[in-house]
């Protein structure tokens, strides 16, 4: 088998930068899987963020700030808390970017963005909004190469989640709270961890077992400050919301153990046939094609069952499969894997936060804003349309005039595209009437748009 330096830089990473195939091409499929062979690295940028209790604290501060300013009509004051509340949005979204312009672990930082696409907690909800950062840096980064199962409890337990899929309005009917108070099941993140995060909507489980585990996930929530206990913005197990009871999913019976019922039943899930499957496909899908061979789906969900779910396992054994390097070009670059790419290509680093999310707004993904729990489309088709691909070459034209080449744009492509680069893209980058105009065809070739 062949391994491709152009292949692993842009298929499995986040774009090469000049020089990286050059670095790669001694051992490409080596260079993977020393990355999946070391601990997640947390990139610098990240690291100077707030967590989620000291978020939390912050927001609950500026929300009421904003509230005691509209009472007095103080639009200046109302203004000012709303400002703050956005530049902490900024900062998110800039580190961000920033890891995935500097990262020397690609391929973690593709997987980070994969698994906390999987696990979608969008900004599109207001409440949710200052948490979606630190819910990837504390609930996905940690565990993208460890056991499926520690990452889903860590997920399915952060307050993002819980606020996203309004679990910390669910109360047991039959449970303290649930008499005193009348309210009811939400079952909205059970059948979510159902259909999206483990078994598929196939997999093999019915509206009784969203119920029921809707059930065992009550009491399931949030520290806030009326509560009197826990820390302020971490998760908060509440017995006197829980329903009581053994309940029954997938035809196993949990007895009532508190949160051990949920973490049980999450345990189950994440070793479940069909939750190896649905997460073999997706990983196909995402690598490889659309349409990914049958054969390569099989095999990563022979390997997860046999790991027990170890993600890096997995990973190392789709690196290994010879589908994955062979030349044709794989799927379409998603919005923001094309704005990053290029950046990198190009080595652009002067940038505003407010820059980067008008660039990908304007290219149909606001970073941290997906449509759905469902997450971002992953079809060829969503990315390819007409207007979507004059918006990228728009944005191409733009960046180009702001990017530092210091050699010529043919040696360029060659250096970020390697055995990639046609030698029709090639040839019109070279008779290009500027260098302007040299980047810009570069960044709309088929070559780049694709991974």
């Amino acid at each position: 088998m062949k391994y491709s330096a152009s292949i692993a830089a842009n298929r499995f990473g986040m774009g090469a930068r000049p020089g990286d195939l050059e670095k790669i091409d001694d051992n490409p499929k080596g260079w993977l899987d020393k990355q999946l062979s070391t601990t997640p690295q947390m990139p610098r940028p990240l690291k100077t963020l707030h967590g989620s209790p000291a978020i939390t604290k912050e927001f609950l501060k500026l929300r009421e700030e904003r509230k005691q300013a509209k009472r007095a009509n103080d639009d200046s004051r109302v203004k000012k808390t709303q400002r703050t509340i956005r530049q902490n949005f900024f900062k998110e979204v800039y580190a961000r970017t920033l890891s995935g312009l500097n990262t020397d672990y690609p391929l973690q930082e593709r997987l980070a963005r994969f698994w906390a696409d999987h696990f979608t907690v969008s900004s599109t909800k207001n409440t949710v909004r200052p948490l979606v950062g630190a819910f990837e840096r504390e609930a996905i980064r940690p565990y993208i190469l460890g056991k499926f199962e520690d990452m889903l409890i860590k997920v399915t337990s952060h307050p993002a989640m819980l606020l996203y899929l309004d679990n910390f309005q669910s109360v047991g009917p039959n449970s303290i709270g649930g008499q005193r108070r009348k309210k009811g099941l939400n079952e909205n993140l059970a059948r979510e961890i159902l259909e999206l995060h483990t078994l598929g909507v196939d997999g093999g489980y019915g509206q009784a077992d969203v119920i029921a585990f809707a059930k065992v996930l009550t009491g399931w929530t949030l520290s806030l400050p009326r509560h009197k206990k826990g820390n302020v913005g971490e998760f908060l197990f509440m017995k006197r919301l829980h329903e009581p009871g053994t309940h029954q999913i997938l035809g196993k019976k949990y007895p009532d153990r508190g949160a051990k019922q949920g973490i049980a039943v999450l345990k189950d899930l994440a070793r479940h046939p069909s939750t190896a499957r649905f997460i073999a496909t997706k990983l196909a899908r995402h690598f490889i094609s659309d349409n990914p061979p049958e054969k390569i789906i099989t095999l990563l969900a022979q390997e997860f069952l046999e790991t027990d779910g170890h993600l890096g396992k997995v990973m190392k054994k789709l690196v290994s499969l010879e589908d994955v390097w062979q030349p044709q070009p794989g799927n379409i670059k998603t919005s923001e894997e094309f704005v990053i790419s290029a950046l990198r290509g190009l080595n652009v680093t002067e940038f505003t936060p407010r820059e980067i999310i008008e660039s990908m707004y304007e290219m149909g993904q606001r970073p941290f804003e997906a449509p759905s729990p469902a997450g971002w489309p992953y079809e060829d088709a969503h990315w390819a349309g007409p207007d979507m691909i004059l918006k990228r070459i728009e944005w191409a034209q733009a960046v180009a005039e702001r990017s530092q080449i210091t050699m010529p744009p043919q040696n360029l492509a060659q250096n970020i595209l390697g055995q990639g680069l046609s030698a029709h893209t090639f040839l019109s980058i070279q008779r290009a009437d500027s260098a302007r105009q040299a980047v810009t065809l570069l960044l709309a070739s088929p070559e780049f748009q694709r991974r």
